[in-house]
């Protein structure tokens, strides 16, 4: 049975992690024969859209107007919780200007997006909510960012994060089926949110490896892997969960041991400053090379030798799976979901989160090794092809629609 699907964010699109999933994903349904729209923020901000329709919605009517009423009198004292507030019922107020009832389900990205439909849409069409990332948790960094001398428990105690955890628990609450992409991000909803399993549905994301693997031949001309030099890349947003600082550490002590590598950081953020010039105090110009952001990933991946993920915090990050299905080994830290998708010693190597030194060891065998490093990425590729399958995929989000049909 082919049905009409509104997948649907408040974050923007495109851009990031939760568009790959979406492009990926909608191009596979409709070639099923399903129709699907897509919903959620322009890349500039300032409006919310139907992206394949090209039909926006400006947000700015809303936002003079919940100023005005939530920027009252001291209404709301904490200018991060009184901004989350106001983008929060904007997106609310937009969606409840959409045609909801011309869907047969609603496919949310974000726990924000699950919320606000639930409170706007008609009653029989169903939520199912794909949950991405751990939102108290990054937020729980992102403080740590502005606030390191402050203890876990004092930023347990803030505003914003108890603003921020009890949206998550109600997003959540508002989700008829949650699909969750590994077995952690599973457990740590139940166990913190107290959701019962039932609701929630495991199963891995898929990746088109023939769209990775293209991009214009004019773009190697911006840097190409030098002569002699293996080249140690990482994907990430630049901001304190991902554990950037730790490489950075790791990486100065490399230097004192070895010259045979460069390091290629992919990604932009709020601690991109930072780190530049943490790499600079540390000697590591001539080896560090930070290139911002780019949608074609896989001209980089194709040059690079060893791929590494230090974060503090992650759940299944598509940076990983594209450098899986390019055959690269991988260095990623023990944290969260991250086991989940590298076999220690096999594909790749595991170390304890936010530990620069062994983060050491593992670069300075993978480099010494060759043998090994080409062993380990060859595995990672036969792995990642059996697991990211787009068809497996599709199987699963459809049986999972199903289910919340029957269900509503």
């Amino acid at each position: 049975m082919n049905v009409k699907i509104l997948i649907a964010t408040s974050f923007r699109i495109p851009g990031g992690g939760i568009w790959t999933f979406v492009r990926h994903l909608k191009n596979q349904l409709e070639l099923k024969g399903h129709e699907v729209d897509i919903f959620g923020q322009s890349p500039e901000l300032n409006d919310y859209h139907l992206y394949n329709k090209n039909q926006t919605f400006d947000k700015l009517p809303f936002r003079n107007f919940l100023i005005r009423i939530l920027g009252k009198d001291d209404f709301v004292t904490n200018n991060r919780i009184l901004n989350a507030e106001i983008n929060r019922y904007c997106f609310e107020f937009v969606t409840a200007s959409l045609n909801l009832a011309q869907y047969d389900i609603i496919h949310a990205q974000d726990v924000i997006a699950a919320r606000s439909f639930r409170r706007v849409k008609p009653r029989h069409i169903p939520i199912v909510t794909s949950v991405h990332g751990y939102l108290s948790g990054a937020i729980y960094y992102s403080l740590k960012t502005g606030n390191r001398n402050l203890s876990d428990e004092e930023i347990y105690q803030t505003d914003t994060y108890q603003y921020y955890k009890f949206l998550e628990r109600i997003g959540y609450q508002s989700s008829d089926l949650i699909h969750t992409s590994s077995r952690w991000m599973r457990n740590n909803i139940t166990n913190r949110f107290s959701v019962k399993p039932d609701k929630i549905v495991t199963f891995p994301y898929g990746m088109d490896i023939k769209e990775l693997q293209q991009y214009p031949q004019g773009i190697s001309s911006q840097i190409q892997k030098p002569k002699n030099k293996k080249v140690i890349l990482t994907t990430s947003r630049l901001v304190y969960l991902k554990g950037i600082h730790d490489l950075l550490d790791s990486l100065e002590r490399l230097k004192q041991e070895r010259d045979d590598w460069v390091c290629w950081i992919l990604g932009d953020g709020e601690m991109k400053k930072e780190l530049e010039e943490k790499a600079c105090q540390l000697g590591l110009n001539d080896r560090v090379f930070f290139l911002g952001t780019t949608q074609y990933v896989g001209y980089y991946l194709q040059q690079a030798d060893i791929f590494v993920l230090p974060s503090l915090q992650e759940n299944q990050p598509f940076a990983l799976i594209e450098a899986q299905l390019f055959g690269l080994p991988a260095i990623v830290s023990d944290s969260h979901g991250l086991p989940e998708l590298v076999q220690d010693g096999e594909t790749g190597f595991i170390f304890p989160a936010g530990d620069s030194k062994k983060l050491y060891s593992c670069l300075t065998e993978m480099l010494e090794k060759d043998t090994l490093r080409i062993q380990m990425g060859e595995r990672a590729k036969k792995w990642g092809e059996q697991h990211w399958s787009t068809r497996s995929l599709l199987h699963d989000v459809e049986n999972l629609y199903q289910r919340a049909i029957q269900l509503a």
